[in-house]
């Protein structure tokens, strides 16, 4: 089992290249996280110039140790590392399924060889695919809207007051940040109530890093014990946050939308949330949005030409046109000021 958005203490893999490159580790700020870039986006940076200079963006030294970071990351089901132990997120880095290892290592796995048994894990798998991406174009609603970005805002504020040993370490879970010990000071106690509110009303589980949160997906459940009088002996339960639309003709799911959307309105949440239909888009805004913050941080100075080197990067890193990336990142800033009627694909 993976544990979804935990960090990890990748001791033995993270240790020896932190030791071996700590003078390119210090053209970071220690305080934020360090995510890894893709192959691609590294050999971009590599062969691009910087306007008007013979000098490339990422030298040749620089180029082969982000690709070795890359390499452990890759390895390991990570995108990076904050404060020596490594940041896992299954939305960005989701597991491997069994059908995509090696024909020798499938071989050694007996139902694996049954085609029916196959195909089911390959239909579950192309689902949880689906999932995933629904849940990461959520995160990009999130992570553009200025309303959530102003309370992210506040939030965090509310964290760094906290001194010494009784800041919560990352992940912030909403299940461990709930179970606050009496002894915790009263700043601190007050960032637990504001957490655990802001986490129910955007549904969210927890935050991997503060770029990172992780949604609620729906789930069934069975809320009463197995031999409750209550309980009846046909039916469901089913939990749908108010961020996961629901999609379809029958008047059920017709009733549902309409409670989402009632859900956004009493949270004063915009209630297009409830109705996000194109989350394919929103989740390339947050691949987008993710992969120019990565980039950022390895250039402090901002050379000229870097919104260039960005958005040809990301074109490269999500398969599509230049000019698809430049608007969307256009949208992006645009959902982060609030200025709405300037937005015309991510609505």
């Amino acid at each position: 089992m993976i544990l979804t958005g935990t960090l990890h203490d990748r001791e033995n893999e993270l240790q020896p290249f932190m030791k071996q490159y700590s003078a390119w580790l210090l053209k970071f700020d220690e305080s934020q996280p360090i995510y890894c870039l893709p192959n691609v986006v590294i050999e971009c940076l590599r062969r691009r110039r910087i306007s008007k200079r013979d000098q490339s963006f990422m030298n040749a030294q620089d180029a082969s140790i982000e690709s070795a970071f890359t390499q452990i990351c890759d390895k390991n089901q990570f995108v990076g590392v904050w404060r020596g132990l490594s940041i896992s997120c299954p939305m960005l880095k989701p597991s491997i399924s069994p059908l995509s290892l090696p024909t020798t290592f499938k071989d050694s796995i007996p139902w694996l060889k049954d085609a029916a048994n196959a195909g089911t894990l390959d239909h579950l798998n192309d689902r949880l695919t689906h999932t995933r991406d629904r849940l990461k174009g959520i995160a990009g609603w999130l992570m553009t809207d200025q309303n959530f970005l102003s309370q992210l805002t506040d939030l965090k504020e509310k964290y760094e007051a906290i001194k010494g040993s009784k800041r919560p370490q990352f992940p912030l879970s909403r299940t461990v940040i709930s179970h606050g010990s009496e002894t915790d000071s009263k700043t601190a106690q007050q960032f637990h109530l504001s957490f655990s509110n802001f986490c129910n009303r955007f549904g969210l589980m927890q935050f991997v890093t503060w770029e990172l949160p992780e949604q609620q997906g729906p789930y069934f459940s069975d809320p009463l014990p197995a031999n409750s009088p209550a309980r009846p002996e046909r039916g469901l339960y089913l939990f749908i946050p108010l961020s996961y639309p629901v999609t379809g003709d029958d008047d059920l799911l017709k009733l549902i939308s309409r409670k989402q959307r009632e859900m956004a309105q009493s949270l004063e949440i915009d209630e297009r949330l409830a109705r996000l239909t194109s989350h394919v888009t929103y989740s390339h805004a947050f691949e987008i949005d993710f992969l120019e913050r990565a980039i950022r941080s390895r250039f402090p100075t901002k050379p000229r030409g870097l919104v260039a080197a960005i958005q040809e990067s990301a074109s490269r890193m999500i398969g599509k046109e230049e000019s698809y990336v430049k608007e969307l990142r256009t949208e992006i800033a645009a959902r982060k000021a609030g200025r709405l009627k300037k937005v015309r694909v991510l609505r």
